[in-house]
């Protein structure tokens, strides 16, 4: 039952879903047609009465308004700095029709909370009336003079003002206000708490303002509104939960004033409160109060004591990076009891304590998880198999299995229990001829071993066998009667087989190393360096040293022969003394210019067949010089017996030479035994090269 009626203008209701507008004068707007008719939306956003003139200048903060003909009249809608402290929002019921809160039992609510602007002042602007005091003209005391601290007076605040000294006629300094007779520090709102007042005030333009209480202050079919926006009215669809059918109530939390809020259930509610048990109070879920017995202590499962729920300590604890605490059986974290250390690191708020690496890694490869955020290295796999990454097993992705390991490669096989890698045949008989082992119990036909072929790499040219056995090595006195020094002693040597080229390397096979870029050219600009001339593709390529022909075989998958090879090649095992035997050196079968066939350079490769050696290689005298890979050493005394190249370490300054060339015009240089030698970085018009493998 509604104790006092106020009488007020209806209002207009702007949305009953969201922001209704209230039906009392001084009541907040934001824009006119908030305000009902008659009224405005004044800047301090409440509805005030229009009458018959406009706004004035300074009603805005002293609450004036200006009559028809503009000067200001003393009308007061707030109780403003004329109308005293007992004036109410007007004089009582035959105010007219801005009568808001009138001469009921709250009138003067608002009197005294709005003392109009302060008068600035300083030295140079004195004050019309009172005294300038802290930059503010004032009426009555000031701290300047003295009364503050005089017994019995009150105290003087940082604005230089005596606090219990404002109302009517005595305003307060810069950045304080007049609230209730006192000057306090910023505005009225913040010093009275007018939200936290048990007398229903609220703020509204730096004053509290009175709001309605259980529908006290609205008008007949509006309900005062509950909840977070509390104190204003609203026309809806109901005023209480009675106009609202079970187990919807009127939403004043939510929605204003619709049916739709469906209660929390006791359980709900109780959970909701989390520590309290017995009877609890509160509002639910849809801003309505209730009493619920929610027993014994529900989430919490420990004593009910005064109700709440006594905390209850249990063994369990959470962590908080290093930091662990104890928790209490309704969640609230107590005491710090210790610390996480590296070996039991927080992981998901729990001190983790990480799996036994025994456990973890058995039958486990590769890094596996310890169940704390950290791995176990549990090693590699064993017998060839690999660790899936997955599923950290070992497996055999090559899927051959022989015995206990896992073969790597799909060409292997297993052979006497153990996993075997069969040779490529390719490099296989590149060195070998005939059948040849593949090194599992296999083999090759790896064709015949004589005769000349392609080169087994796809570059060069033909390369010829030579076979495997003994042969004598040196100057053989018994067929030649011009042996040097450096040939001596004659002595028997053992070469395994090998490919030795049919030709010197020719200018057009250079070509292809030097345009793959792993070549450099050959000598300089030259008549007699074949390399730099037209014409001669298929000329050896000469003015290289030893340095450039080396890179060459590397490049072909060959390699520079030895001196063991070379000889075996050029003479074979009867000790000849020329590639042919040991018939007279002649022009047909040999480019040089010795007996008259007077050379004036090098000519193609293989241009004299029937000086070919016993293995079929062309030009093993005459023509160009061929770099070998040995060391130059003047006798045999301490050379390999076993066919390999003879060599320093570290390696000497000179390589040796062999096979006379087109320049020469003795016969002794150009016997299958004689031999030569120059600096590896050297090269002449007369030097070539031929590689072996």
């Amino acid at each position: 039952m509604k104790s006092t009626i106020l009488a007020a203008a209806a209002l207009i209701c702007v949305s009953c879903l969201g922001a209704c507008t209230v039906d009392i004068a001084g009541a907040p707007c934001s824009a006119d047609e908030n305000c009902p008719a008659g009224q405005y939306c004044a800047d301090d956003h409440t509805c005030r009465m229009a009458g018959t003139g406009s706004r004035g200048g300074d009603g805005e903060d002293s609450g004036r308004l200006q009559d028809a003909s503009g000067s200001k009249d003393g009308g007061k809608l707030d109780g403003g700095v004329d109308s005293g402290a007992g004036a109410g929002l007007d004089s009582g019921p035959d105010a007219g029709p801005d009568a808001g809160f009138d001469g009921g039992p709250d009138a003067g609510f608002d009197a005294g909370y709005d003392a109009g602007p302060v008068e600035e002042c300083d030295a140079v602007t004195p004050c019309a009336a009172g005294i300038c005091c802290g930059g503010g003209c004032v009426m009555g005391d000031c701290c300047g003079d003295g009364d503050c601290t005089t017994p019995g007076k009150p105290t003087c605040t940082a604005g230089h003002v005596c606090v219990d000294v404002c109302g009517p006629n005595v305003r307060c300094g810069k950045g304080f206000a007049c609230c209730e007779g006192k000057c306090r520090q910023g505005d009225c709102c913040n010093a009275l708490d007018c939200a936290g007042n048990p007398d229903g005030s609220f703020c509204i333009n730096n004053k509290c303002s009175r709001k309605c209480v259980a529908d006290v202050g609205c008008s007949p079919g509006k309900c005062c509104q509950a909840g977070p926006a509390a104190g204003s009215c609203y026309q809806g669809e109901c005023c209480d939960d009675s106009q609202c059918s079970e187990p919807l109530v009127c939403a004043g939390g939510g929605t204003p004033n619709a049916c739709g809020c469906t209660p929390e259930t006791e359980a709900e509610f109780c959970i909701r409160m989390k520590s309290a048990c017995g009877l609890t109070d509160g509002n639910d879920n849809c801003w309505k109060f209730r009493v619920t017995d929610c027993g014994a202590c529900n989430t919490c499962k420990s004593e009910c004591v005064a109700g709440q729920c006594k905390p209850e300590y249990h063994a369990g604890y959470r962590c908080d990076g290093a930091d662990v605490y104890w928790f209490d059986s309704c969640g609230t974290r107590e005491e710090l009891k210790q610390d996480c250390t590296s070996a039991q690191p927080c992981v998901g708020n729990v001190c983790c304590t990480p799996t036994e690496k025994t456990a973890t890694c058995t039958g486990k490869c590769g890094e596996v998880p310890d169940g704390c955020g950290g791995f176990h290295d549990c090693g590699s796999c064993q017998n060839g198999y690999e660790c899936d990454g997955g599923t950290n097993k070992c497996a055999c992705t090559s899927g051959i299995v022989c015995g206990v390991q896992c073969c790597h490669s799909v060409s292997d096989v297993c052979h006497q229990s153990a996993c075997c890698t069969k040779a490529d045949p390719t490099e296989l008989c590149a060195a070998k001829c005939g059948i040849a082992s593949d090194g599992c119990g296999g083999s090759y036909d790896c064709g015949p071993c004589s005769g000349c072929g392609p080169s087994p790499t796809g570059k060069g040219g033909e390369m010829c066998w030579v076979t495997s056995g003994d042969f004598w090595m040196g100057c053989n006195g018994a067929a030649d009667n011009e042996c040097e020094g450096d040939e001596n002693p004659y002595h028997q040597v053992t070469v395994p087989a090998l490919r030795l080229d049919k030709y010197e390397v020719t200018v057009a096979e250079y070509d292809l190393c030097y345009d793959a870029g792993k070549c450099t050219a050959p000598g300089t600009p030259g008549p007699g360096c074949n390399w730099w001339n037209s014409g001669r593709n298929d000329h050896p390529v000469n003015c290289a040293s030893w340095e450039q022909a080396r890179t060459y075989c590397e490049w072909a998958g060959k390699r520079l022969p030895s001196e063991a090879e070379w000889e075996k090649a050029a003479r074979g095992t009867d000790g000849r003394k020329y590639p042919w035997g040991n018939g007279s050196l002649d022009c047909t079968r040999a480019v040089h210019s010795a007996n008259g066939c007077a050379s004036t350079g090098t000519a193609p490769v293989g241009s004299k067949p029937a000086g070919a050696g016993p293995y079929g290689n062309a030009d093993m005298v005459g023509n160009v010089w061929e770099w070998i890979e040995d060391d130059y050493h003047s006798t045999y005394s301490g050379a390999p017996a076993t066919g390999g190249a003879w060599v320093n370490s570290p390696r000497g300054t000179a390589r040796v030479l062999r096979g006379g060339s087109w320049w020469n015009n003795m016969a002794q240089y150009l016997r299958s035994s004689d031999r030569a030698w120059n600096e590896p970085a050297g090269w002449g018009d007369y030097w070539g090269f031929r590689c072996a493998r």
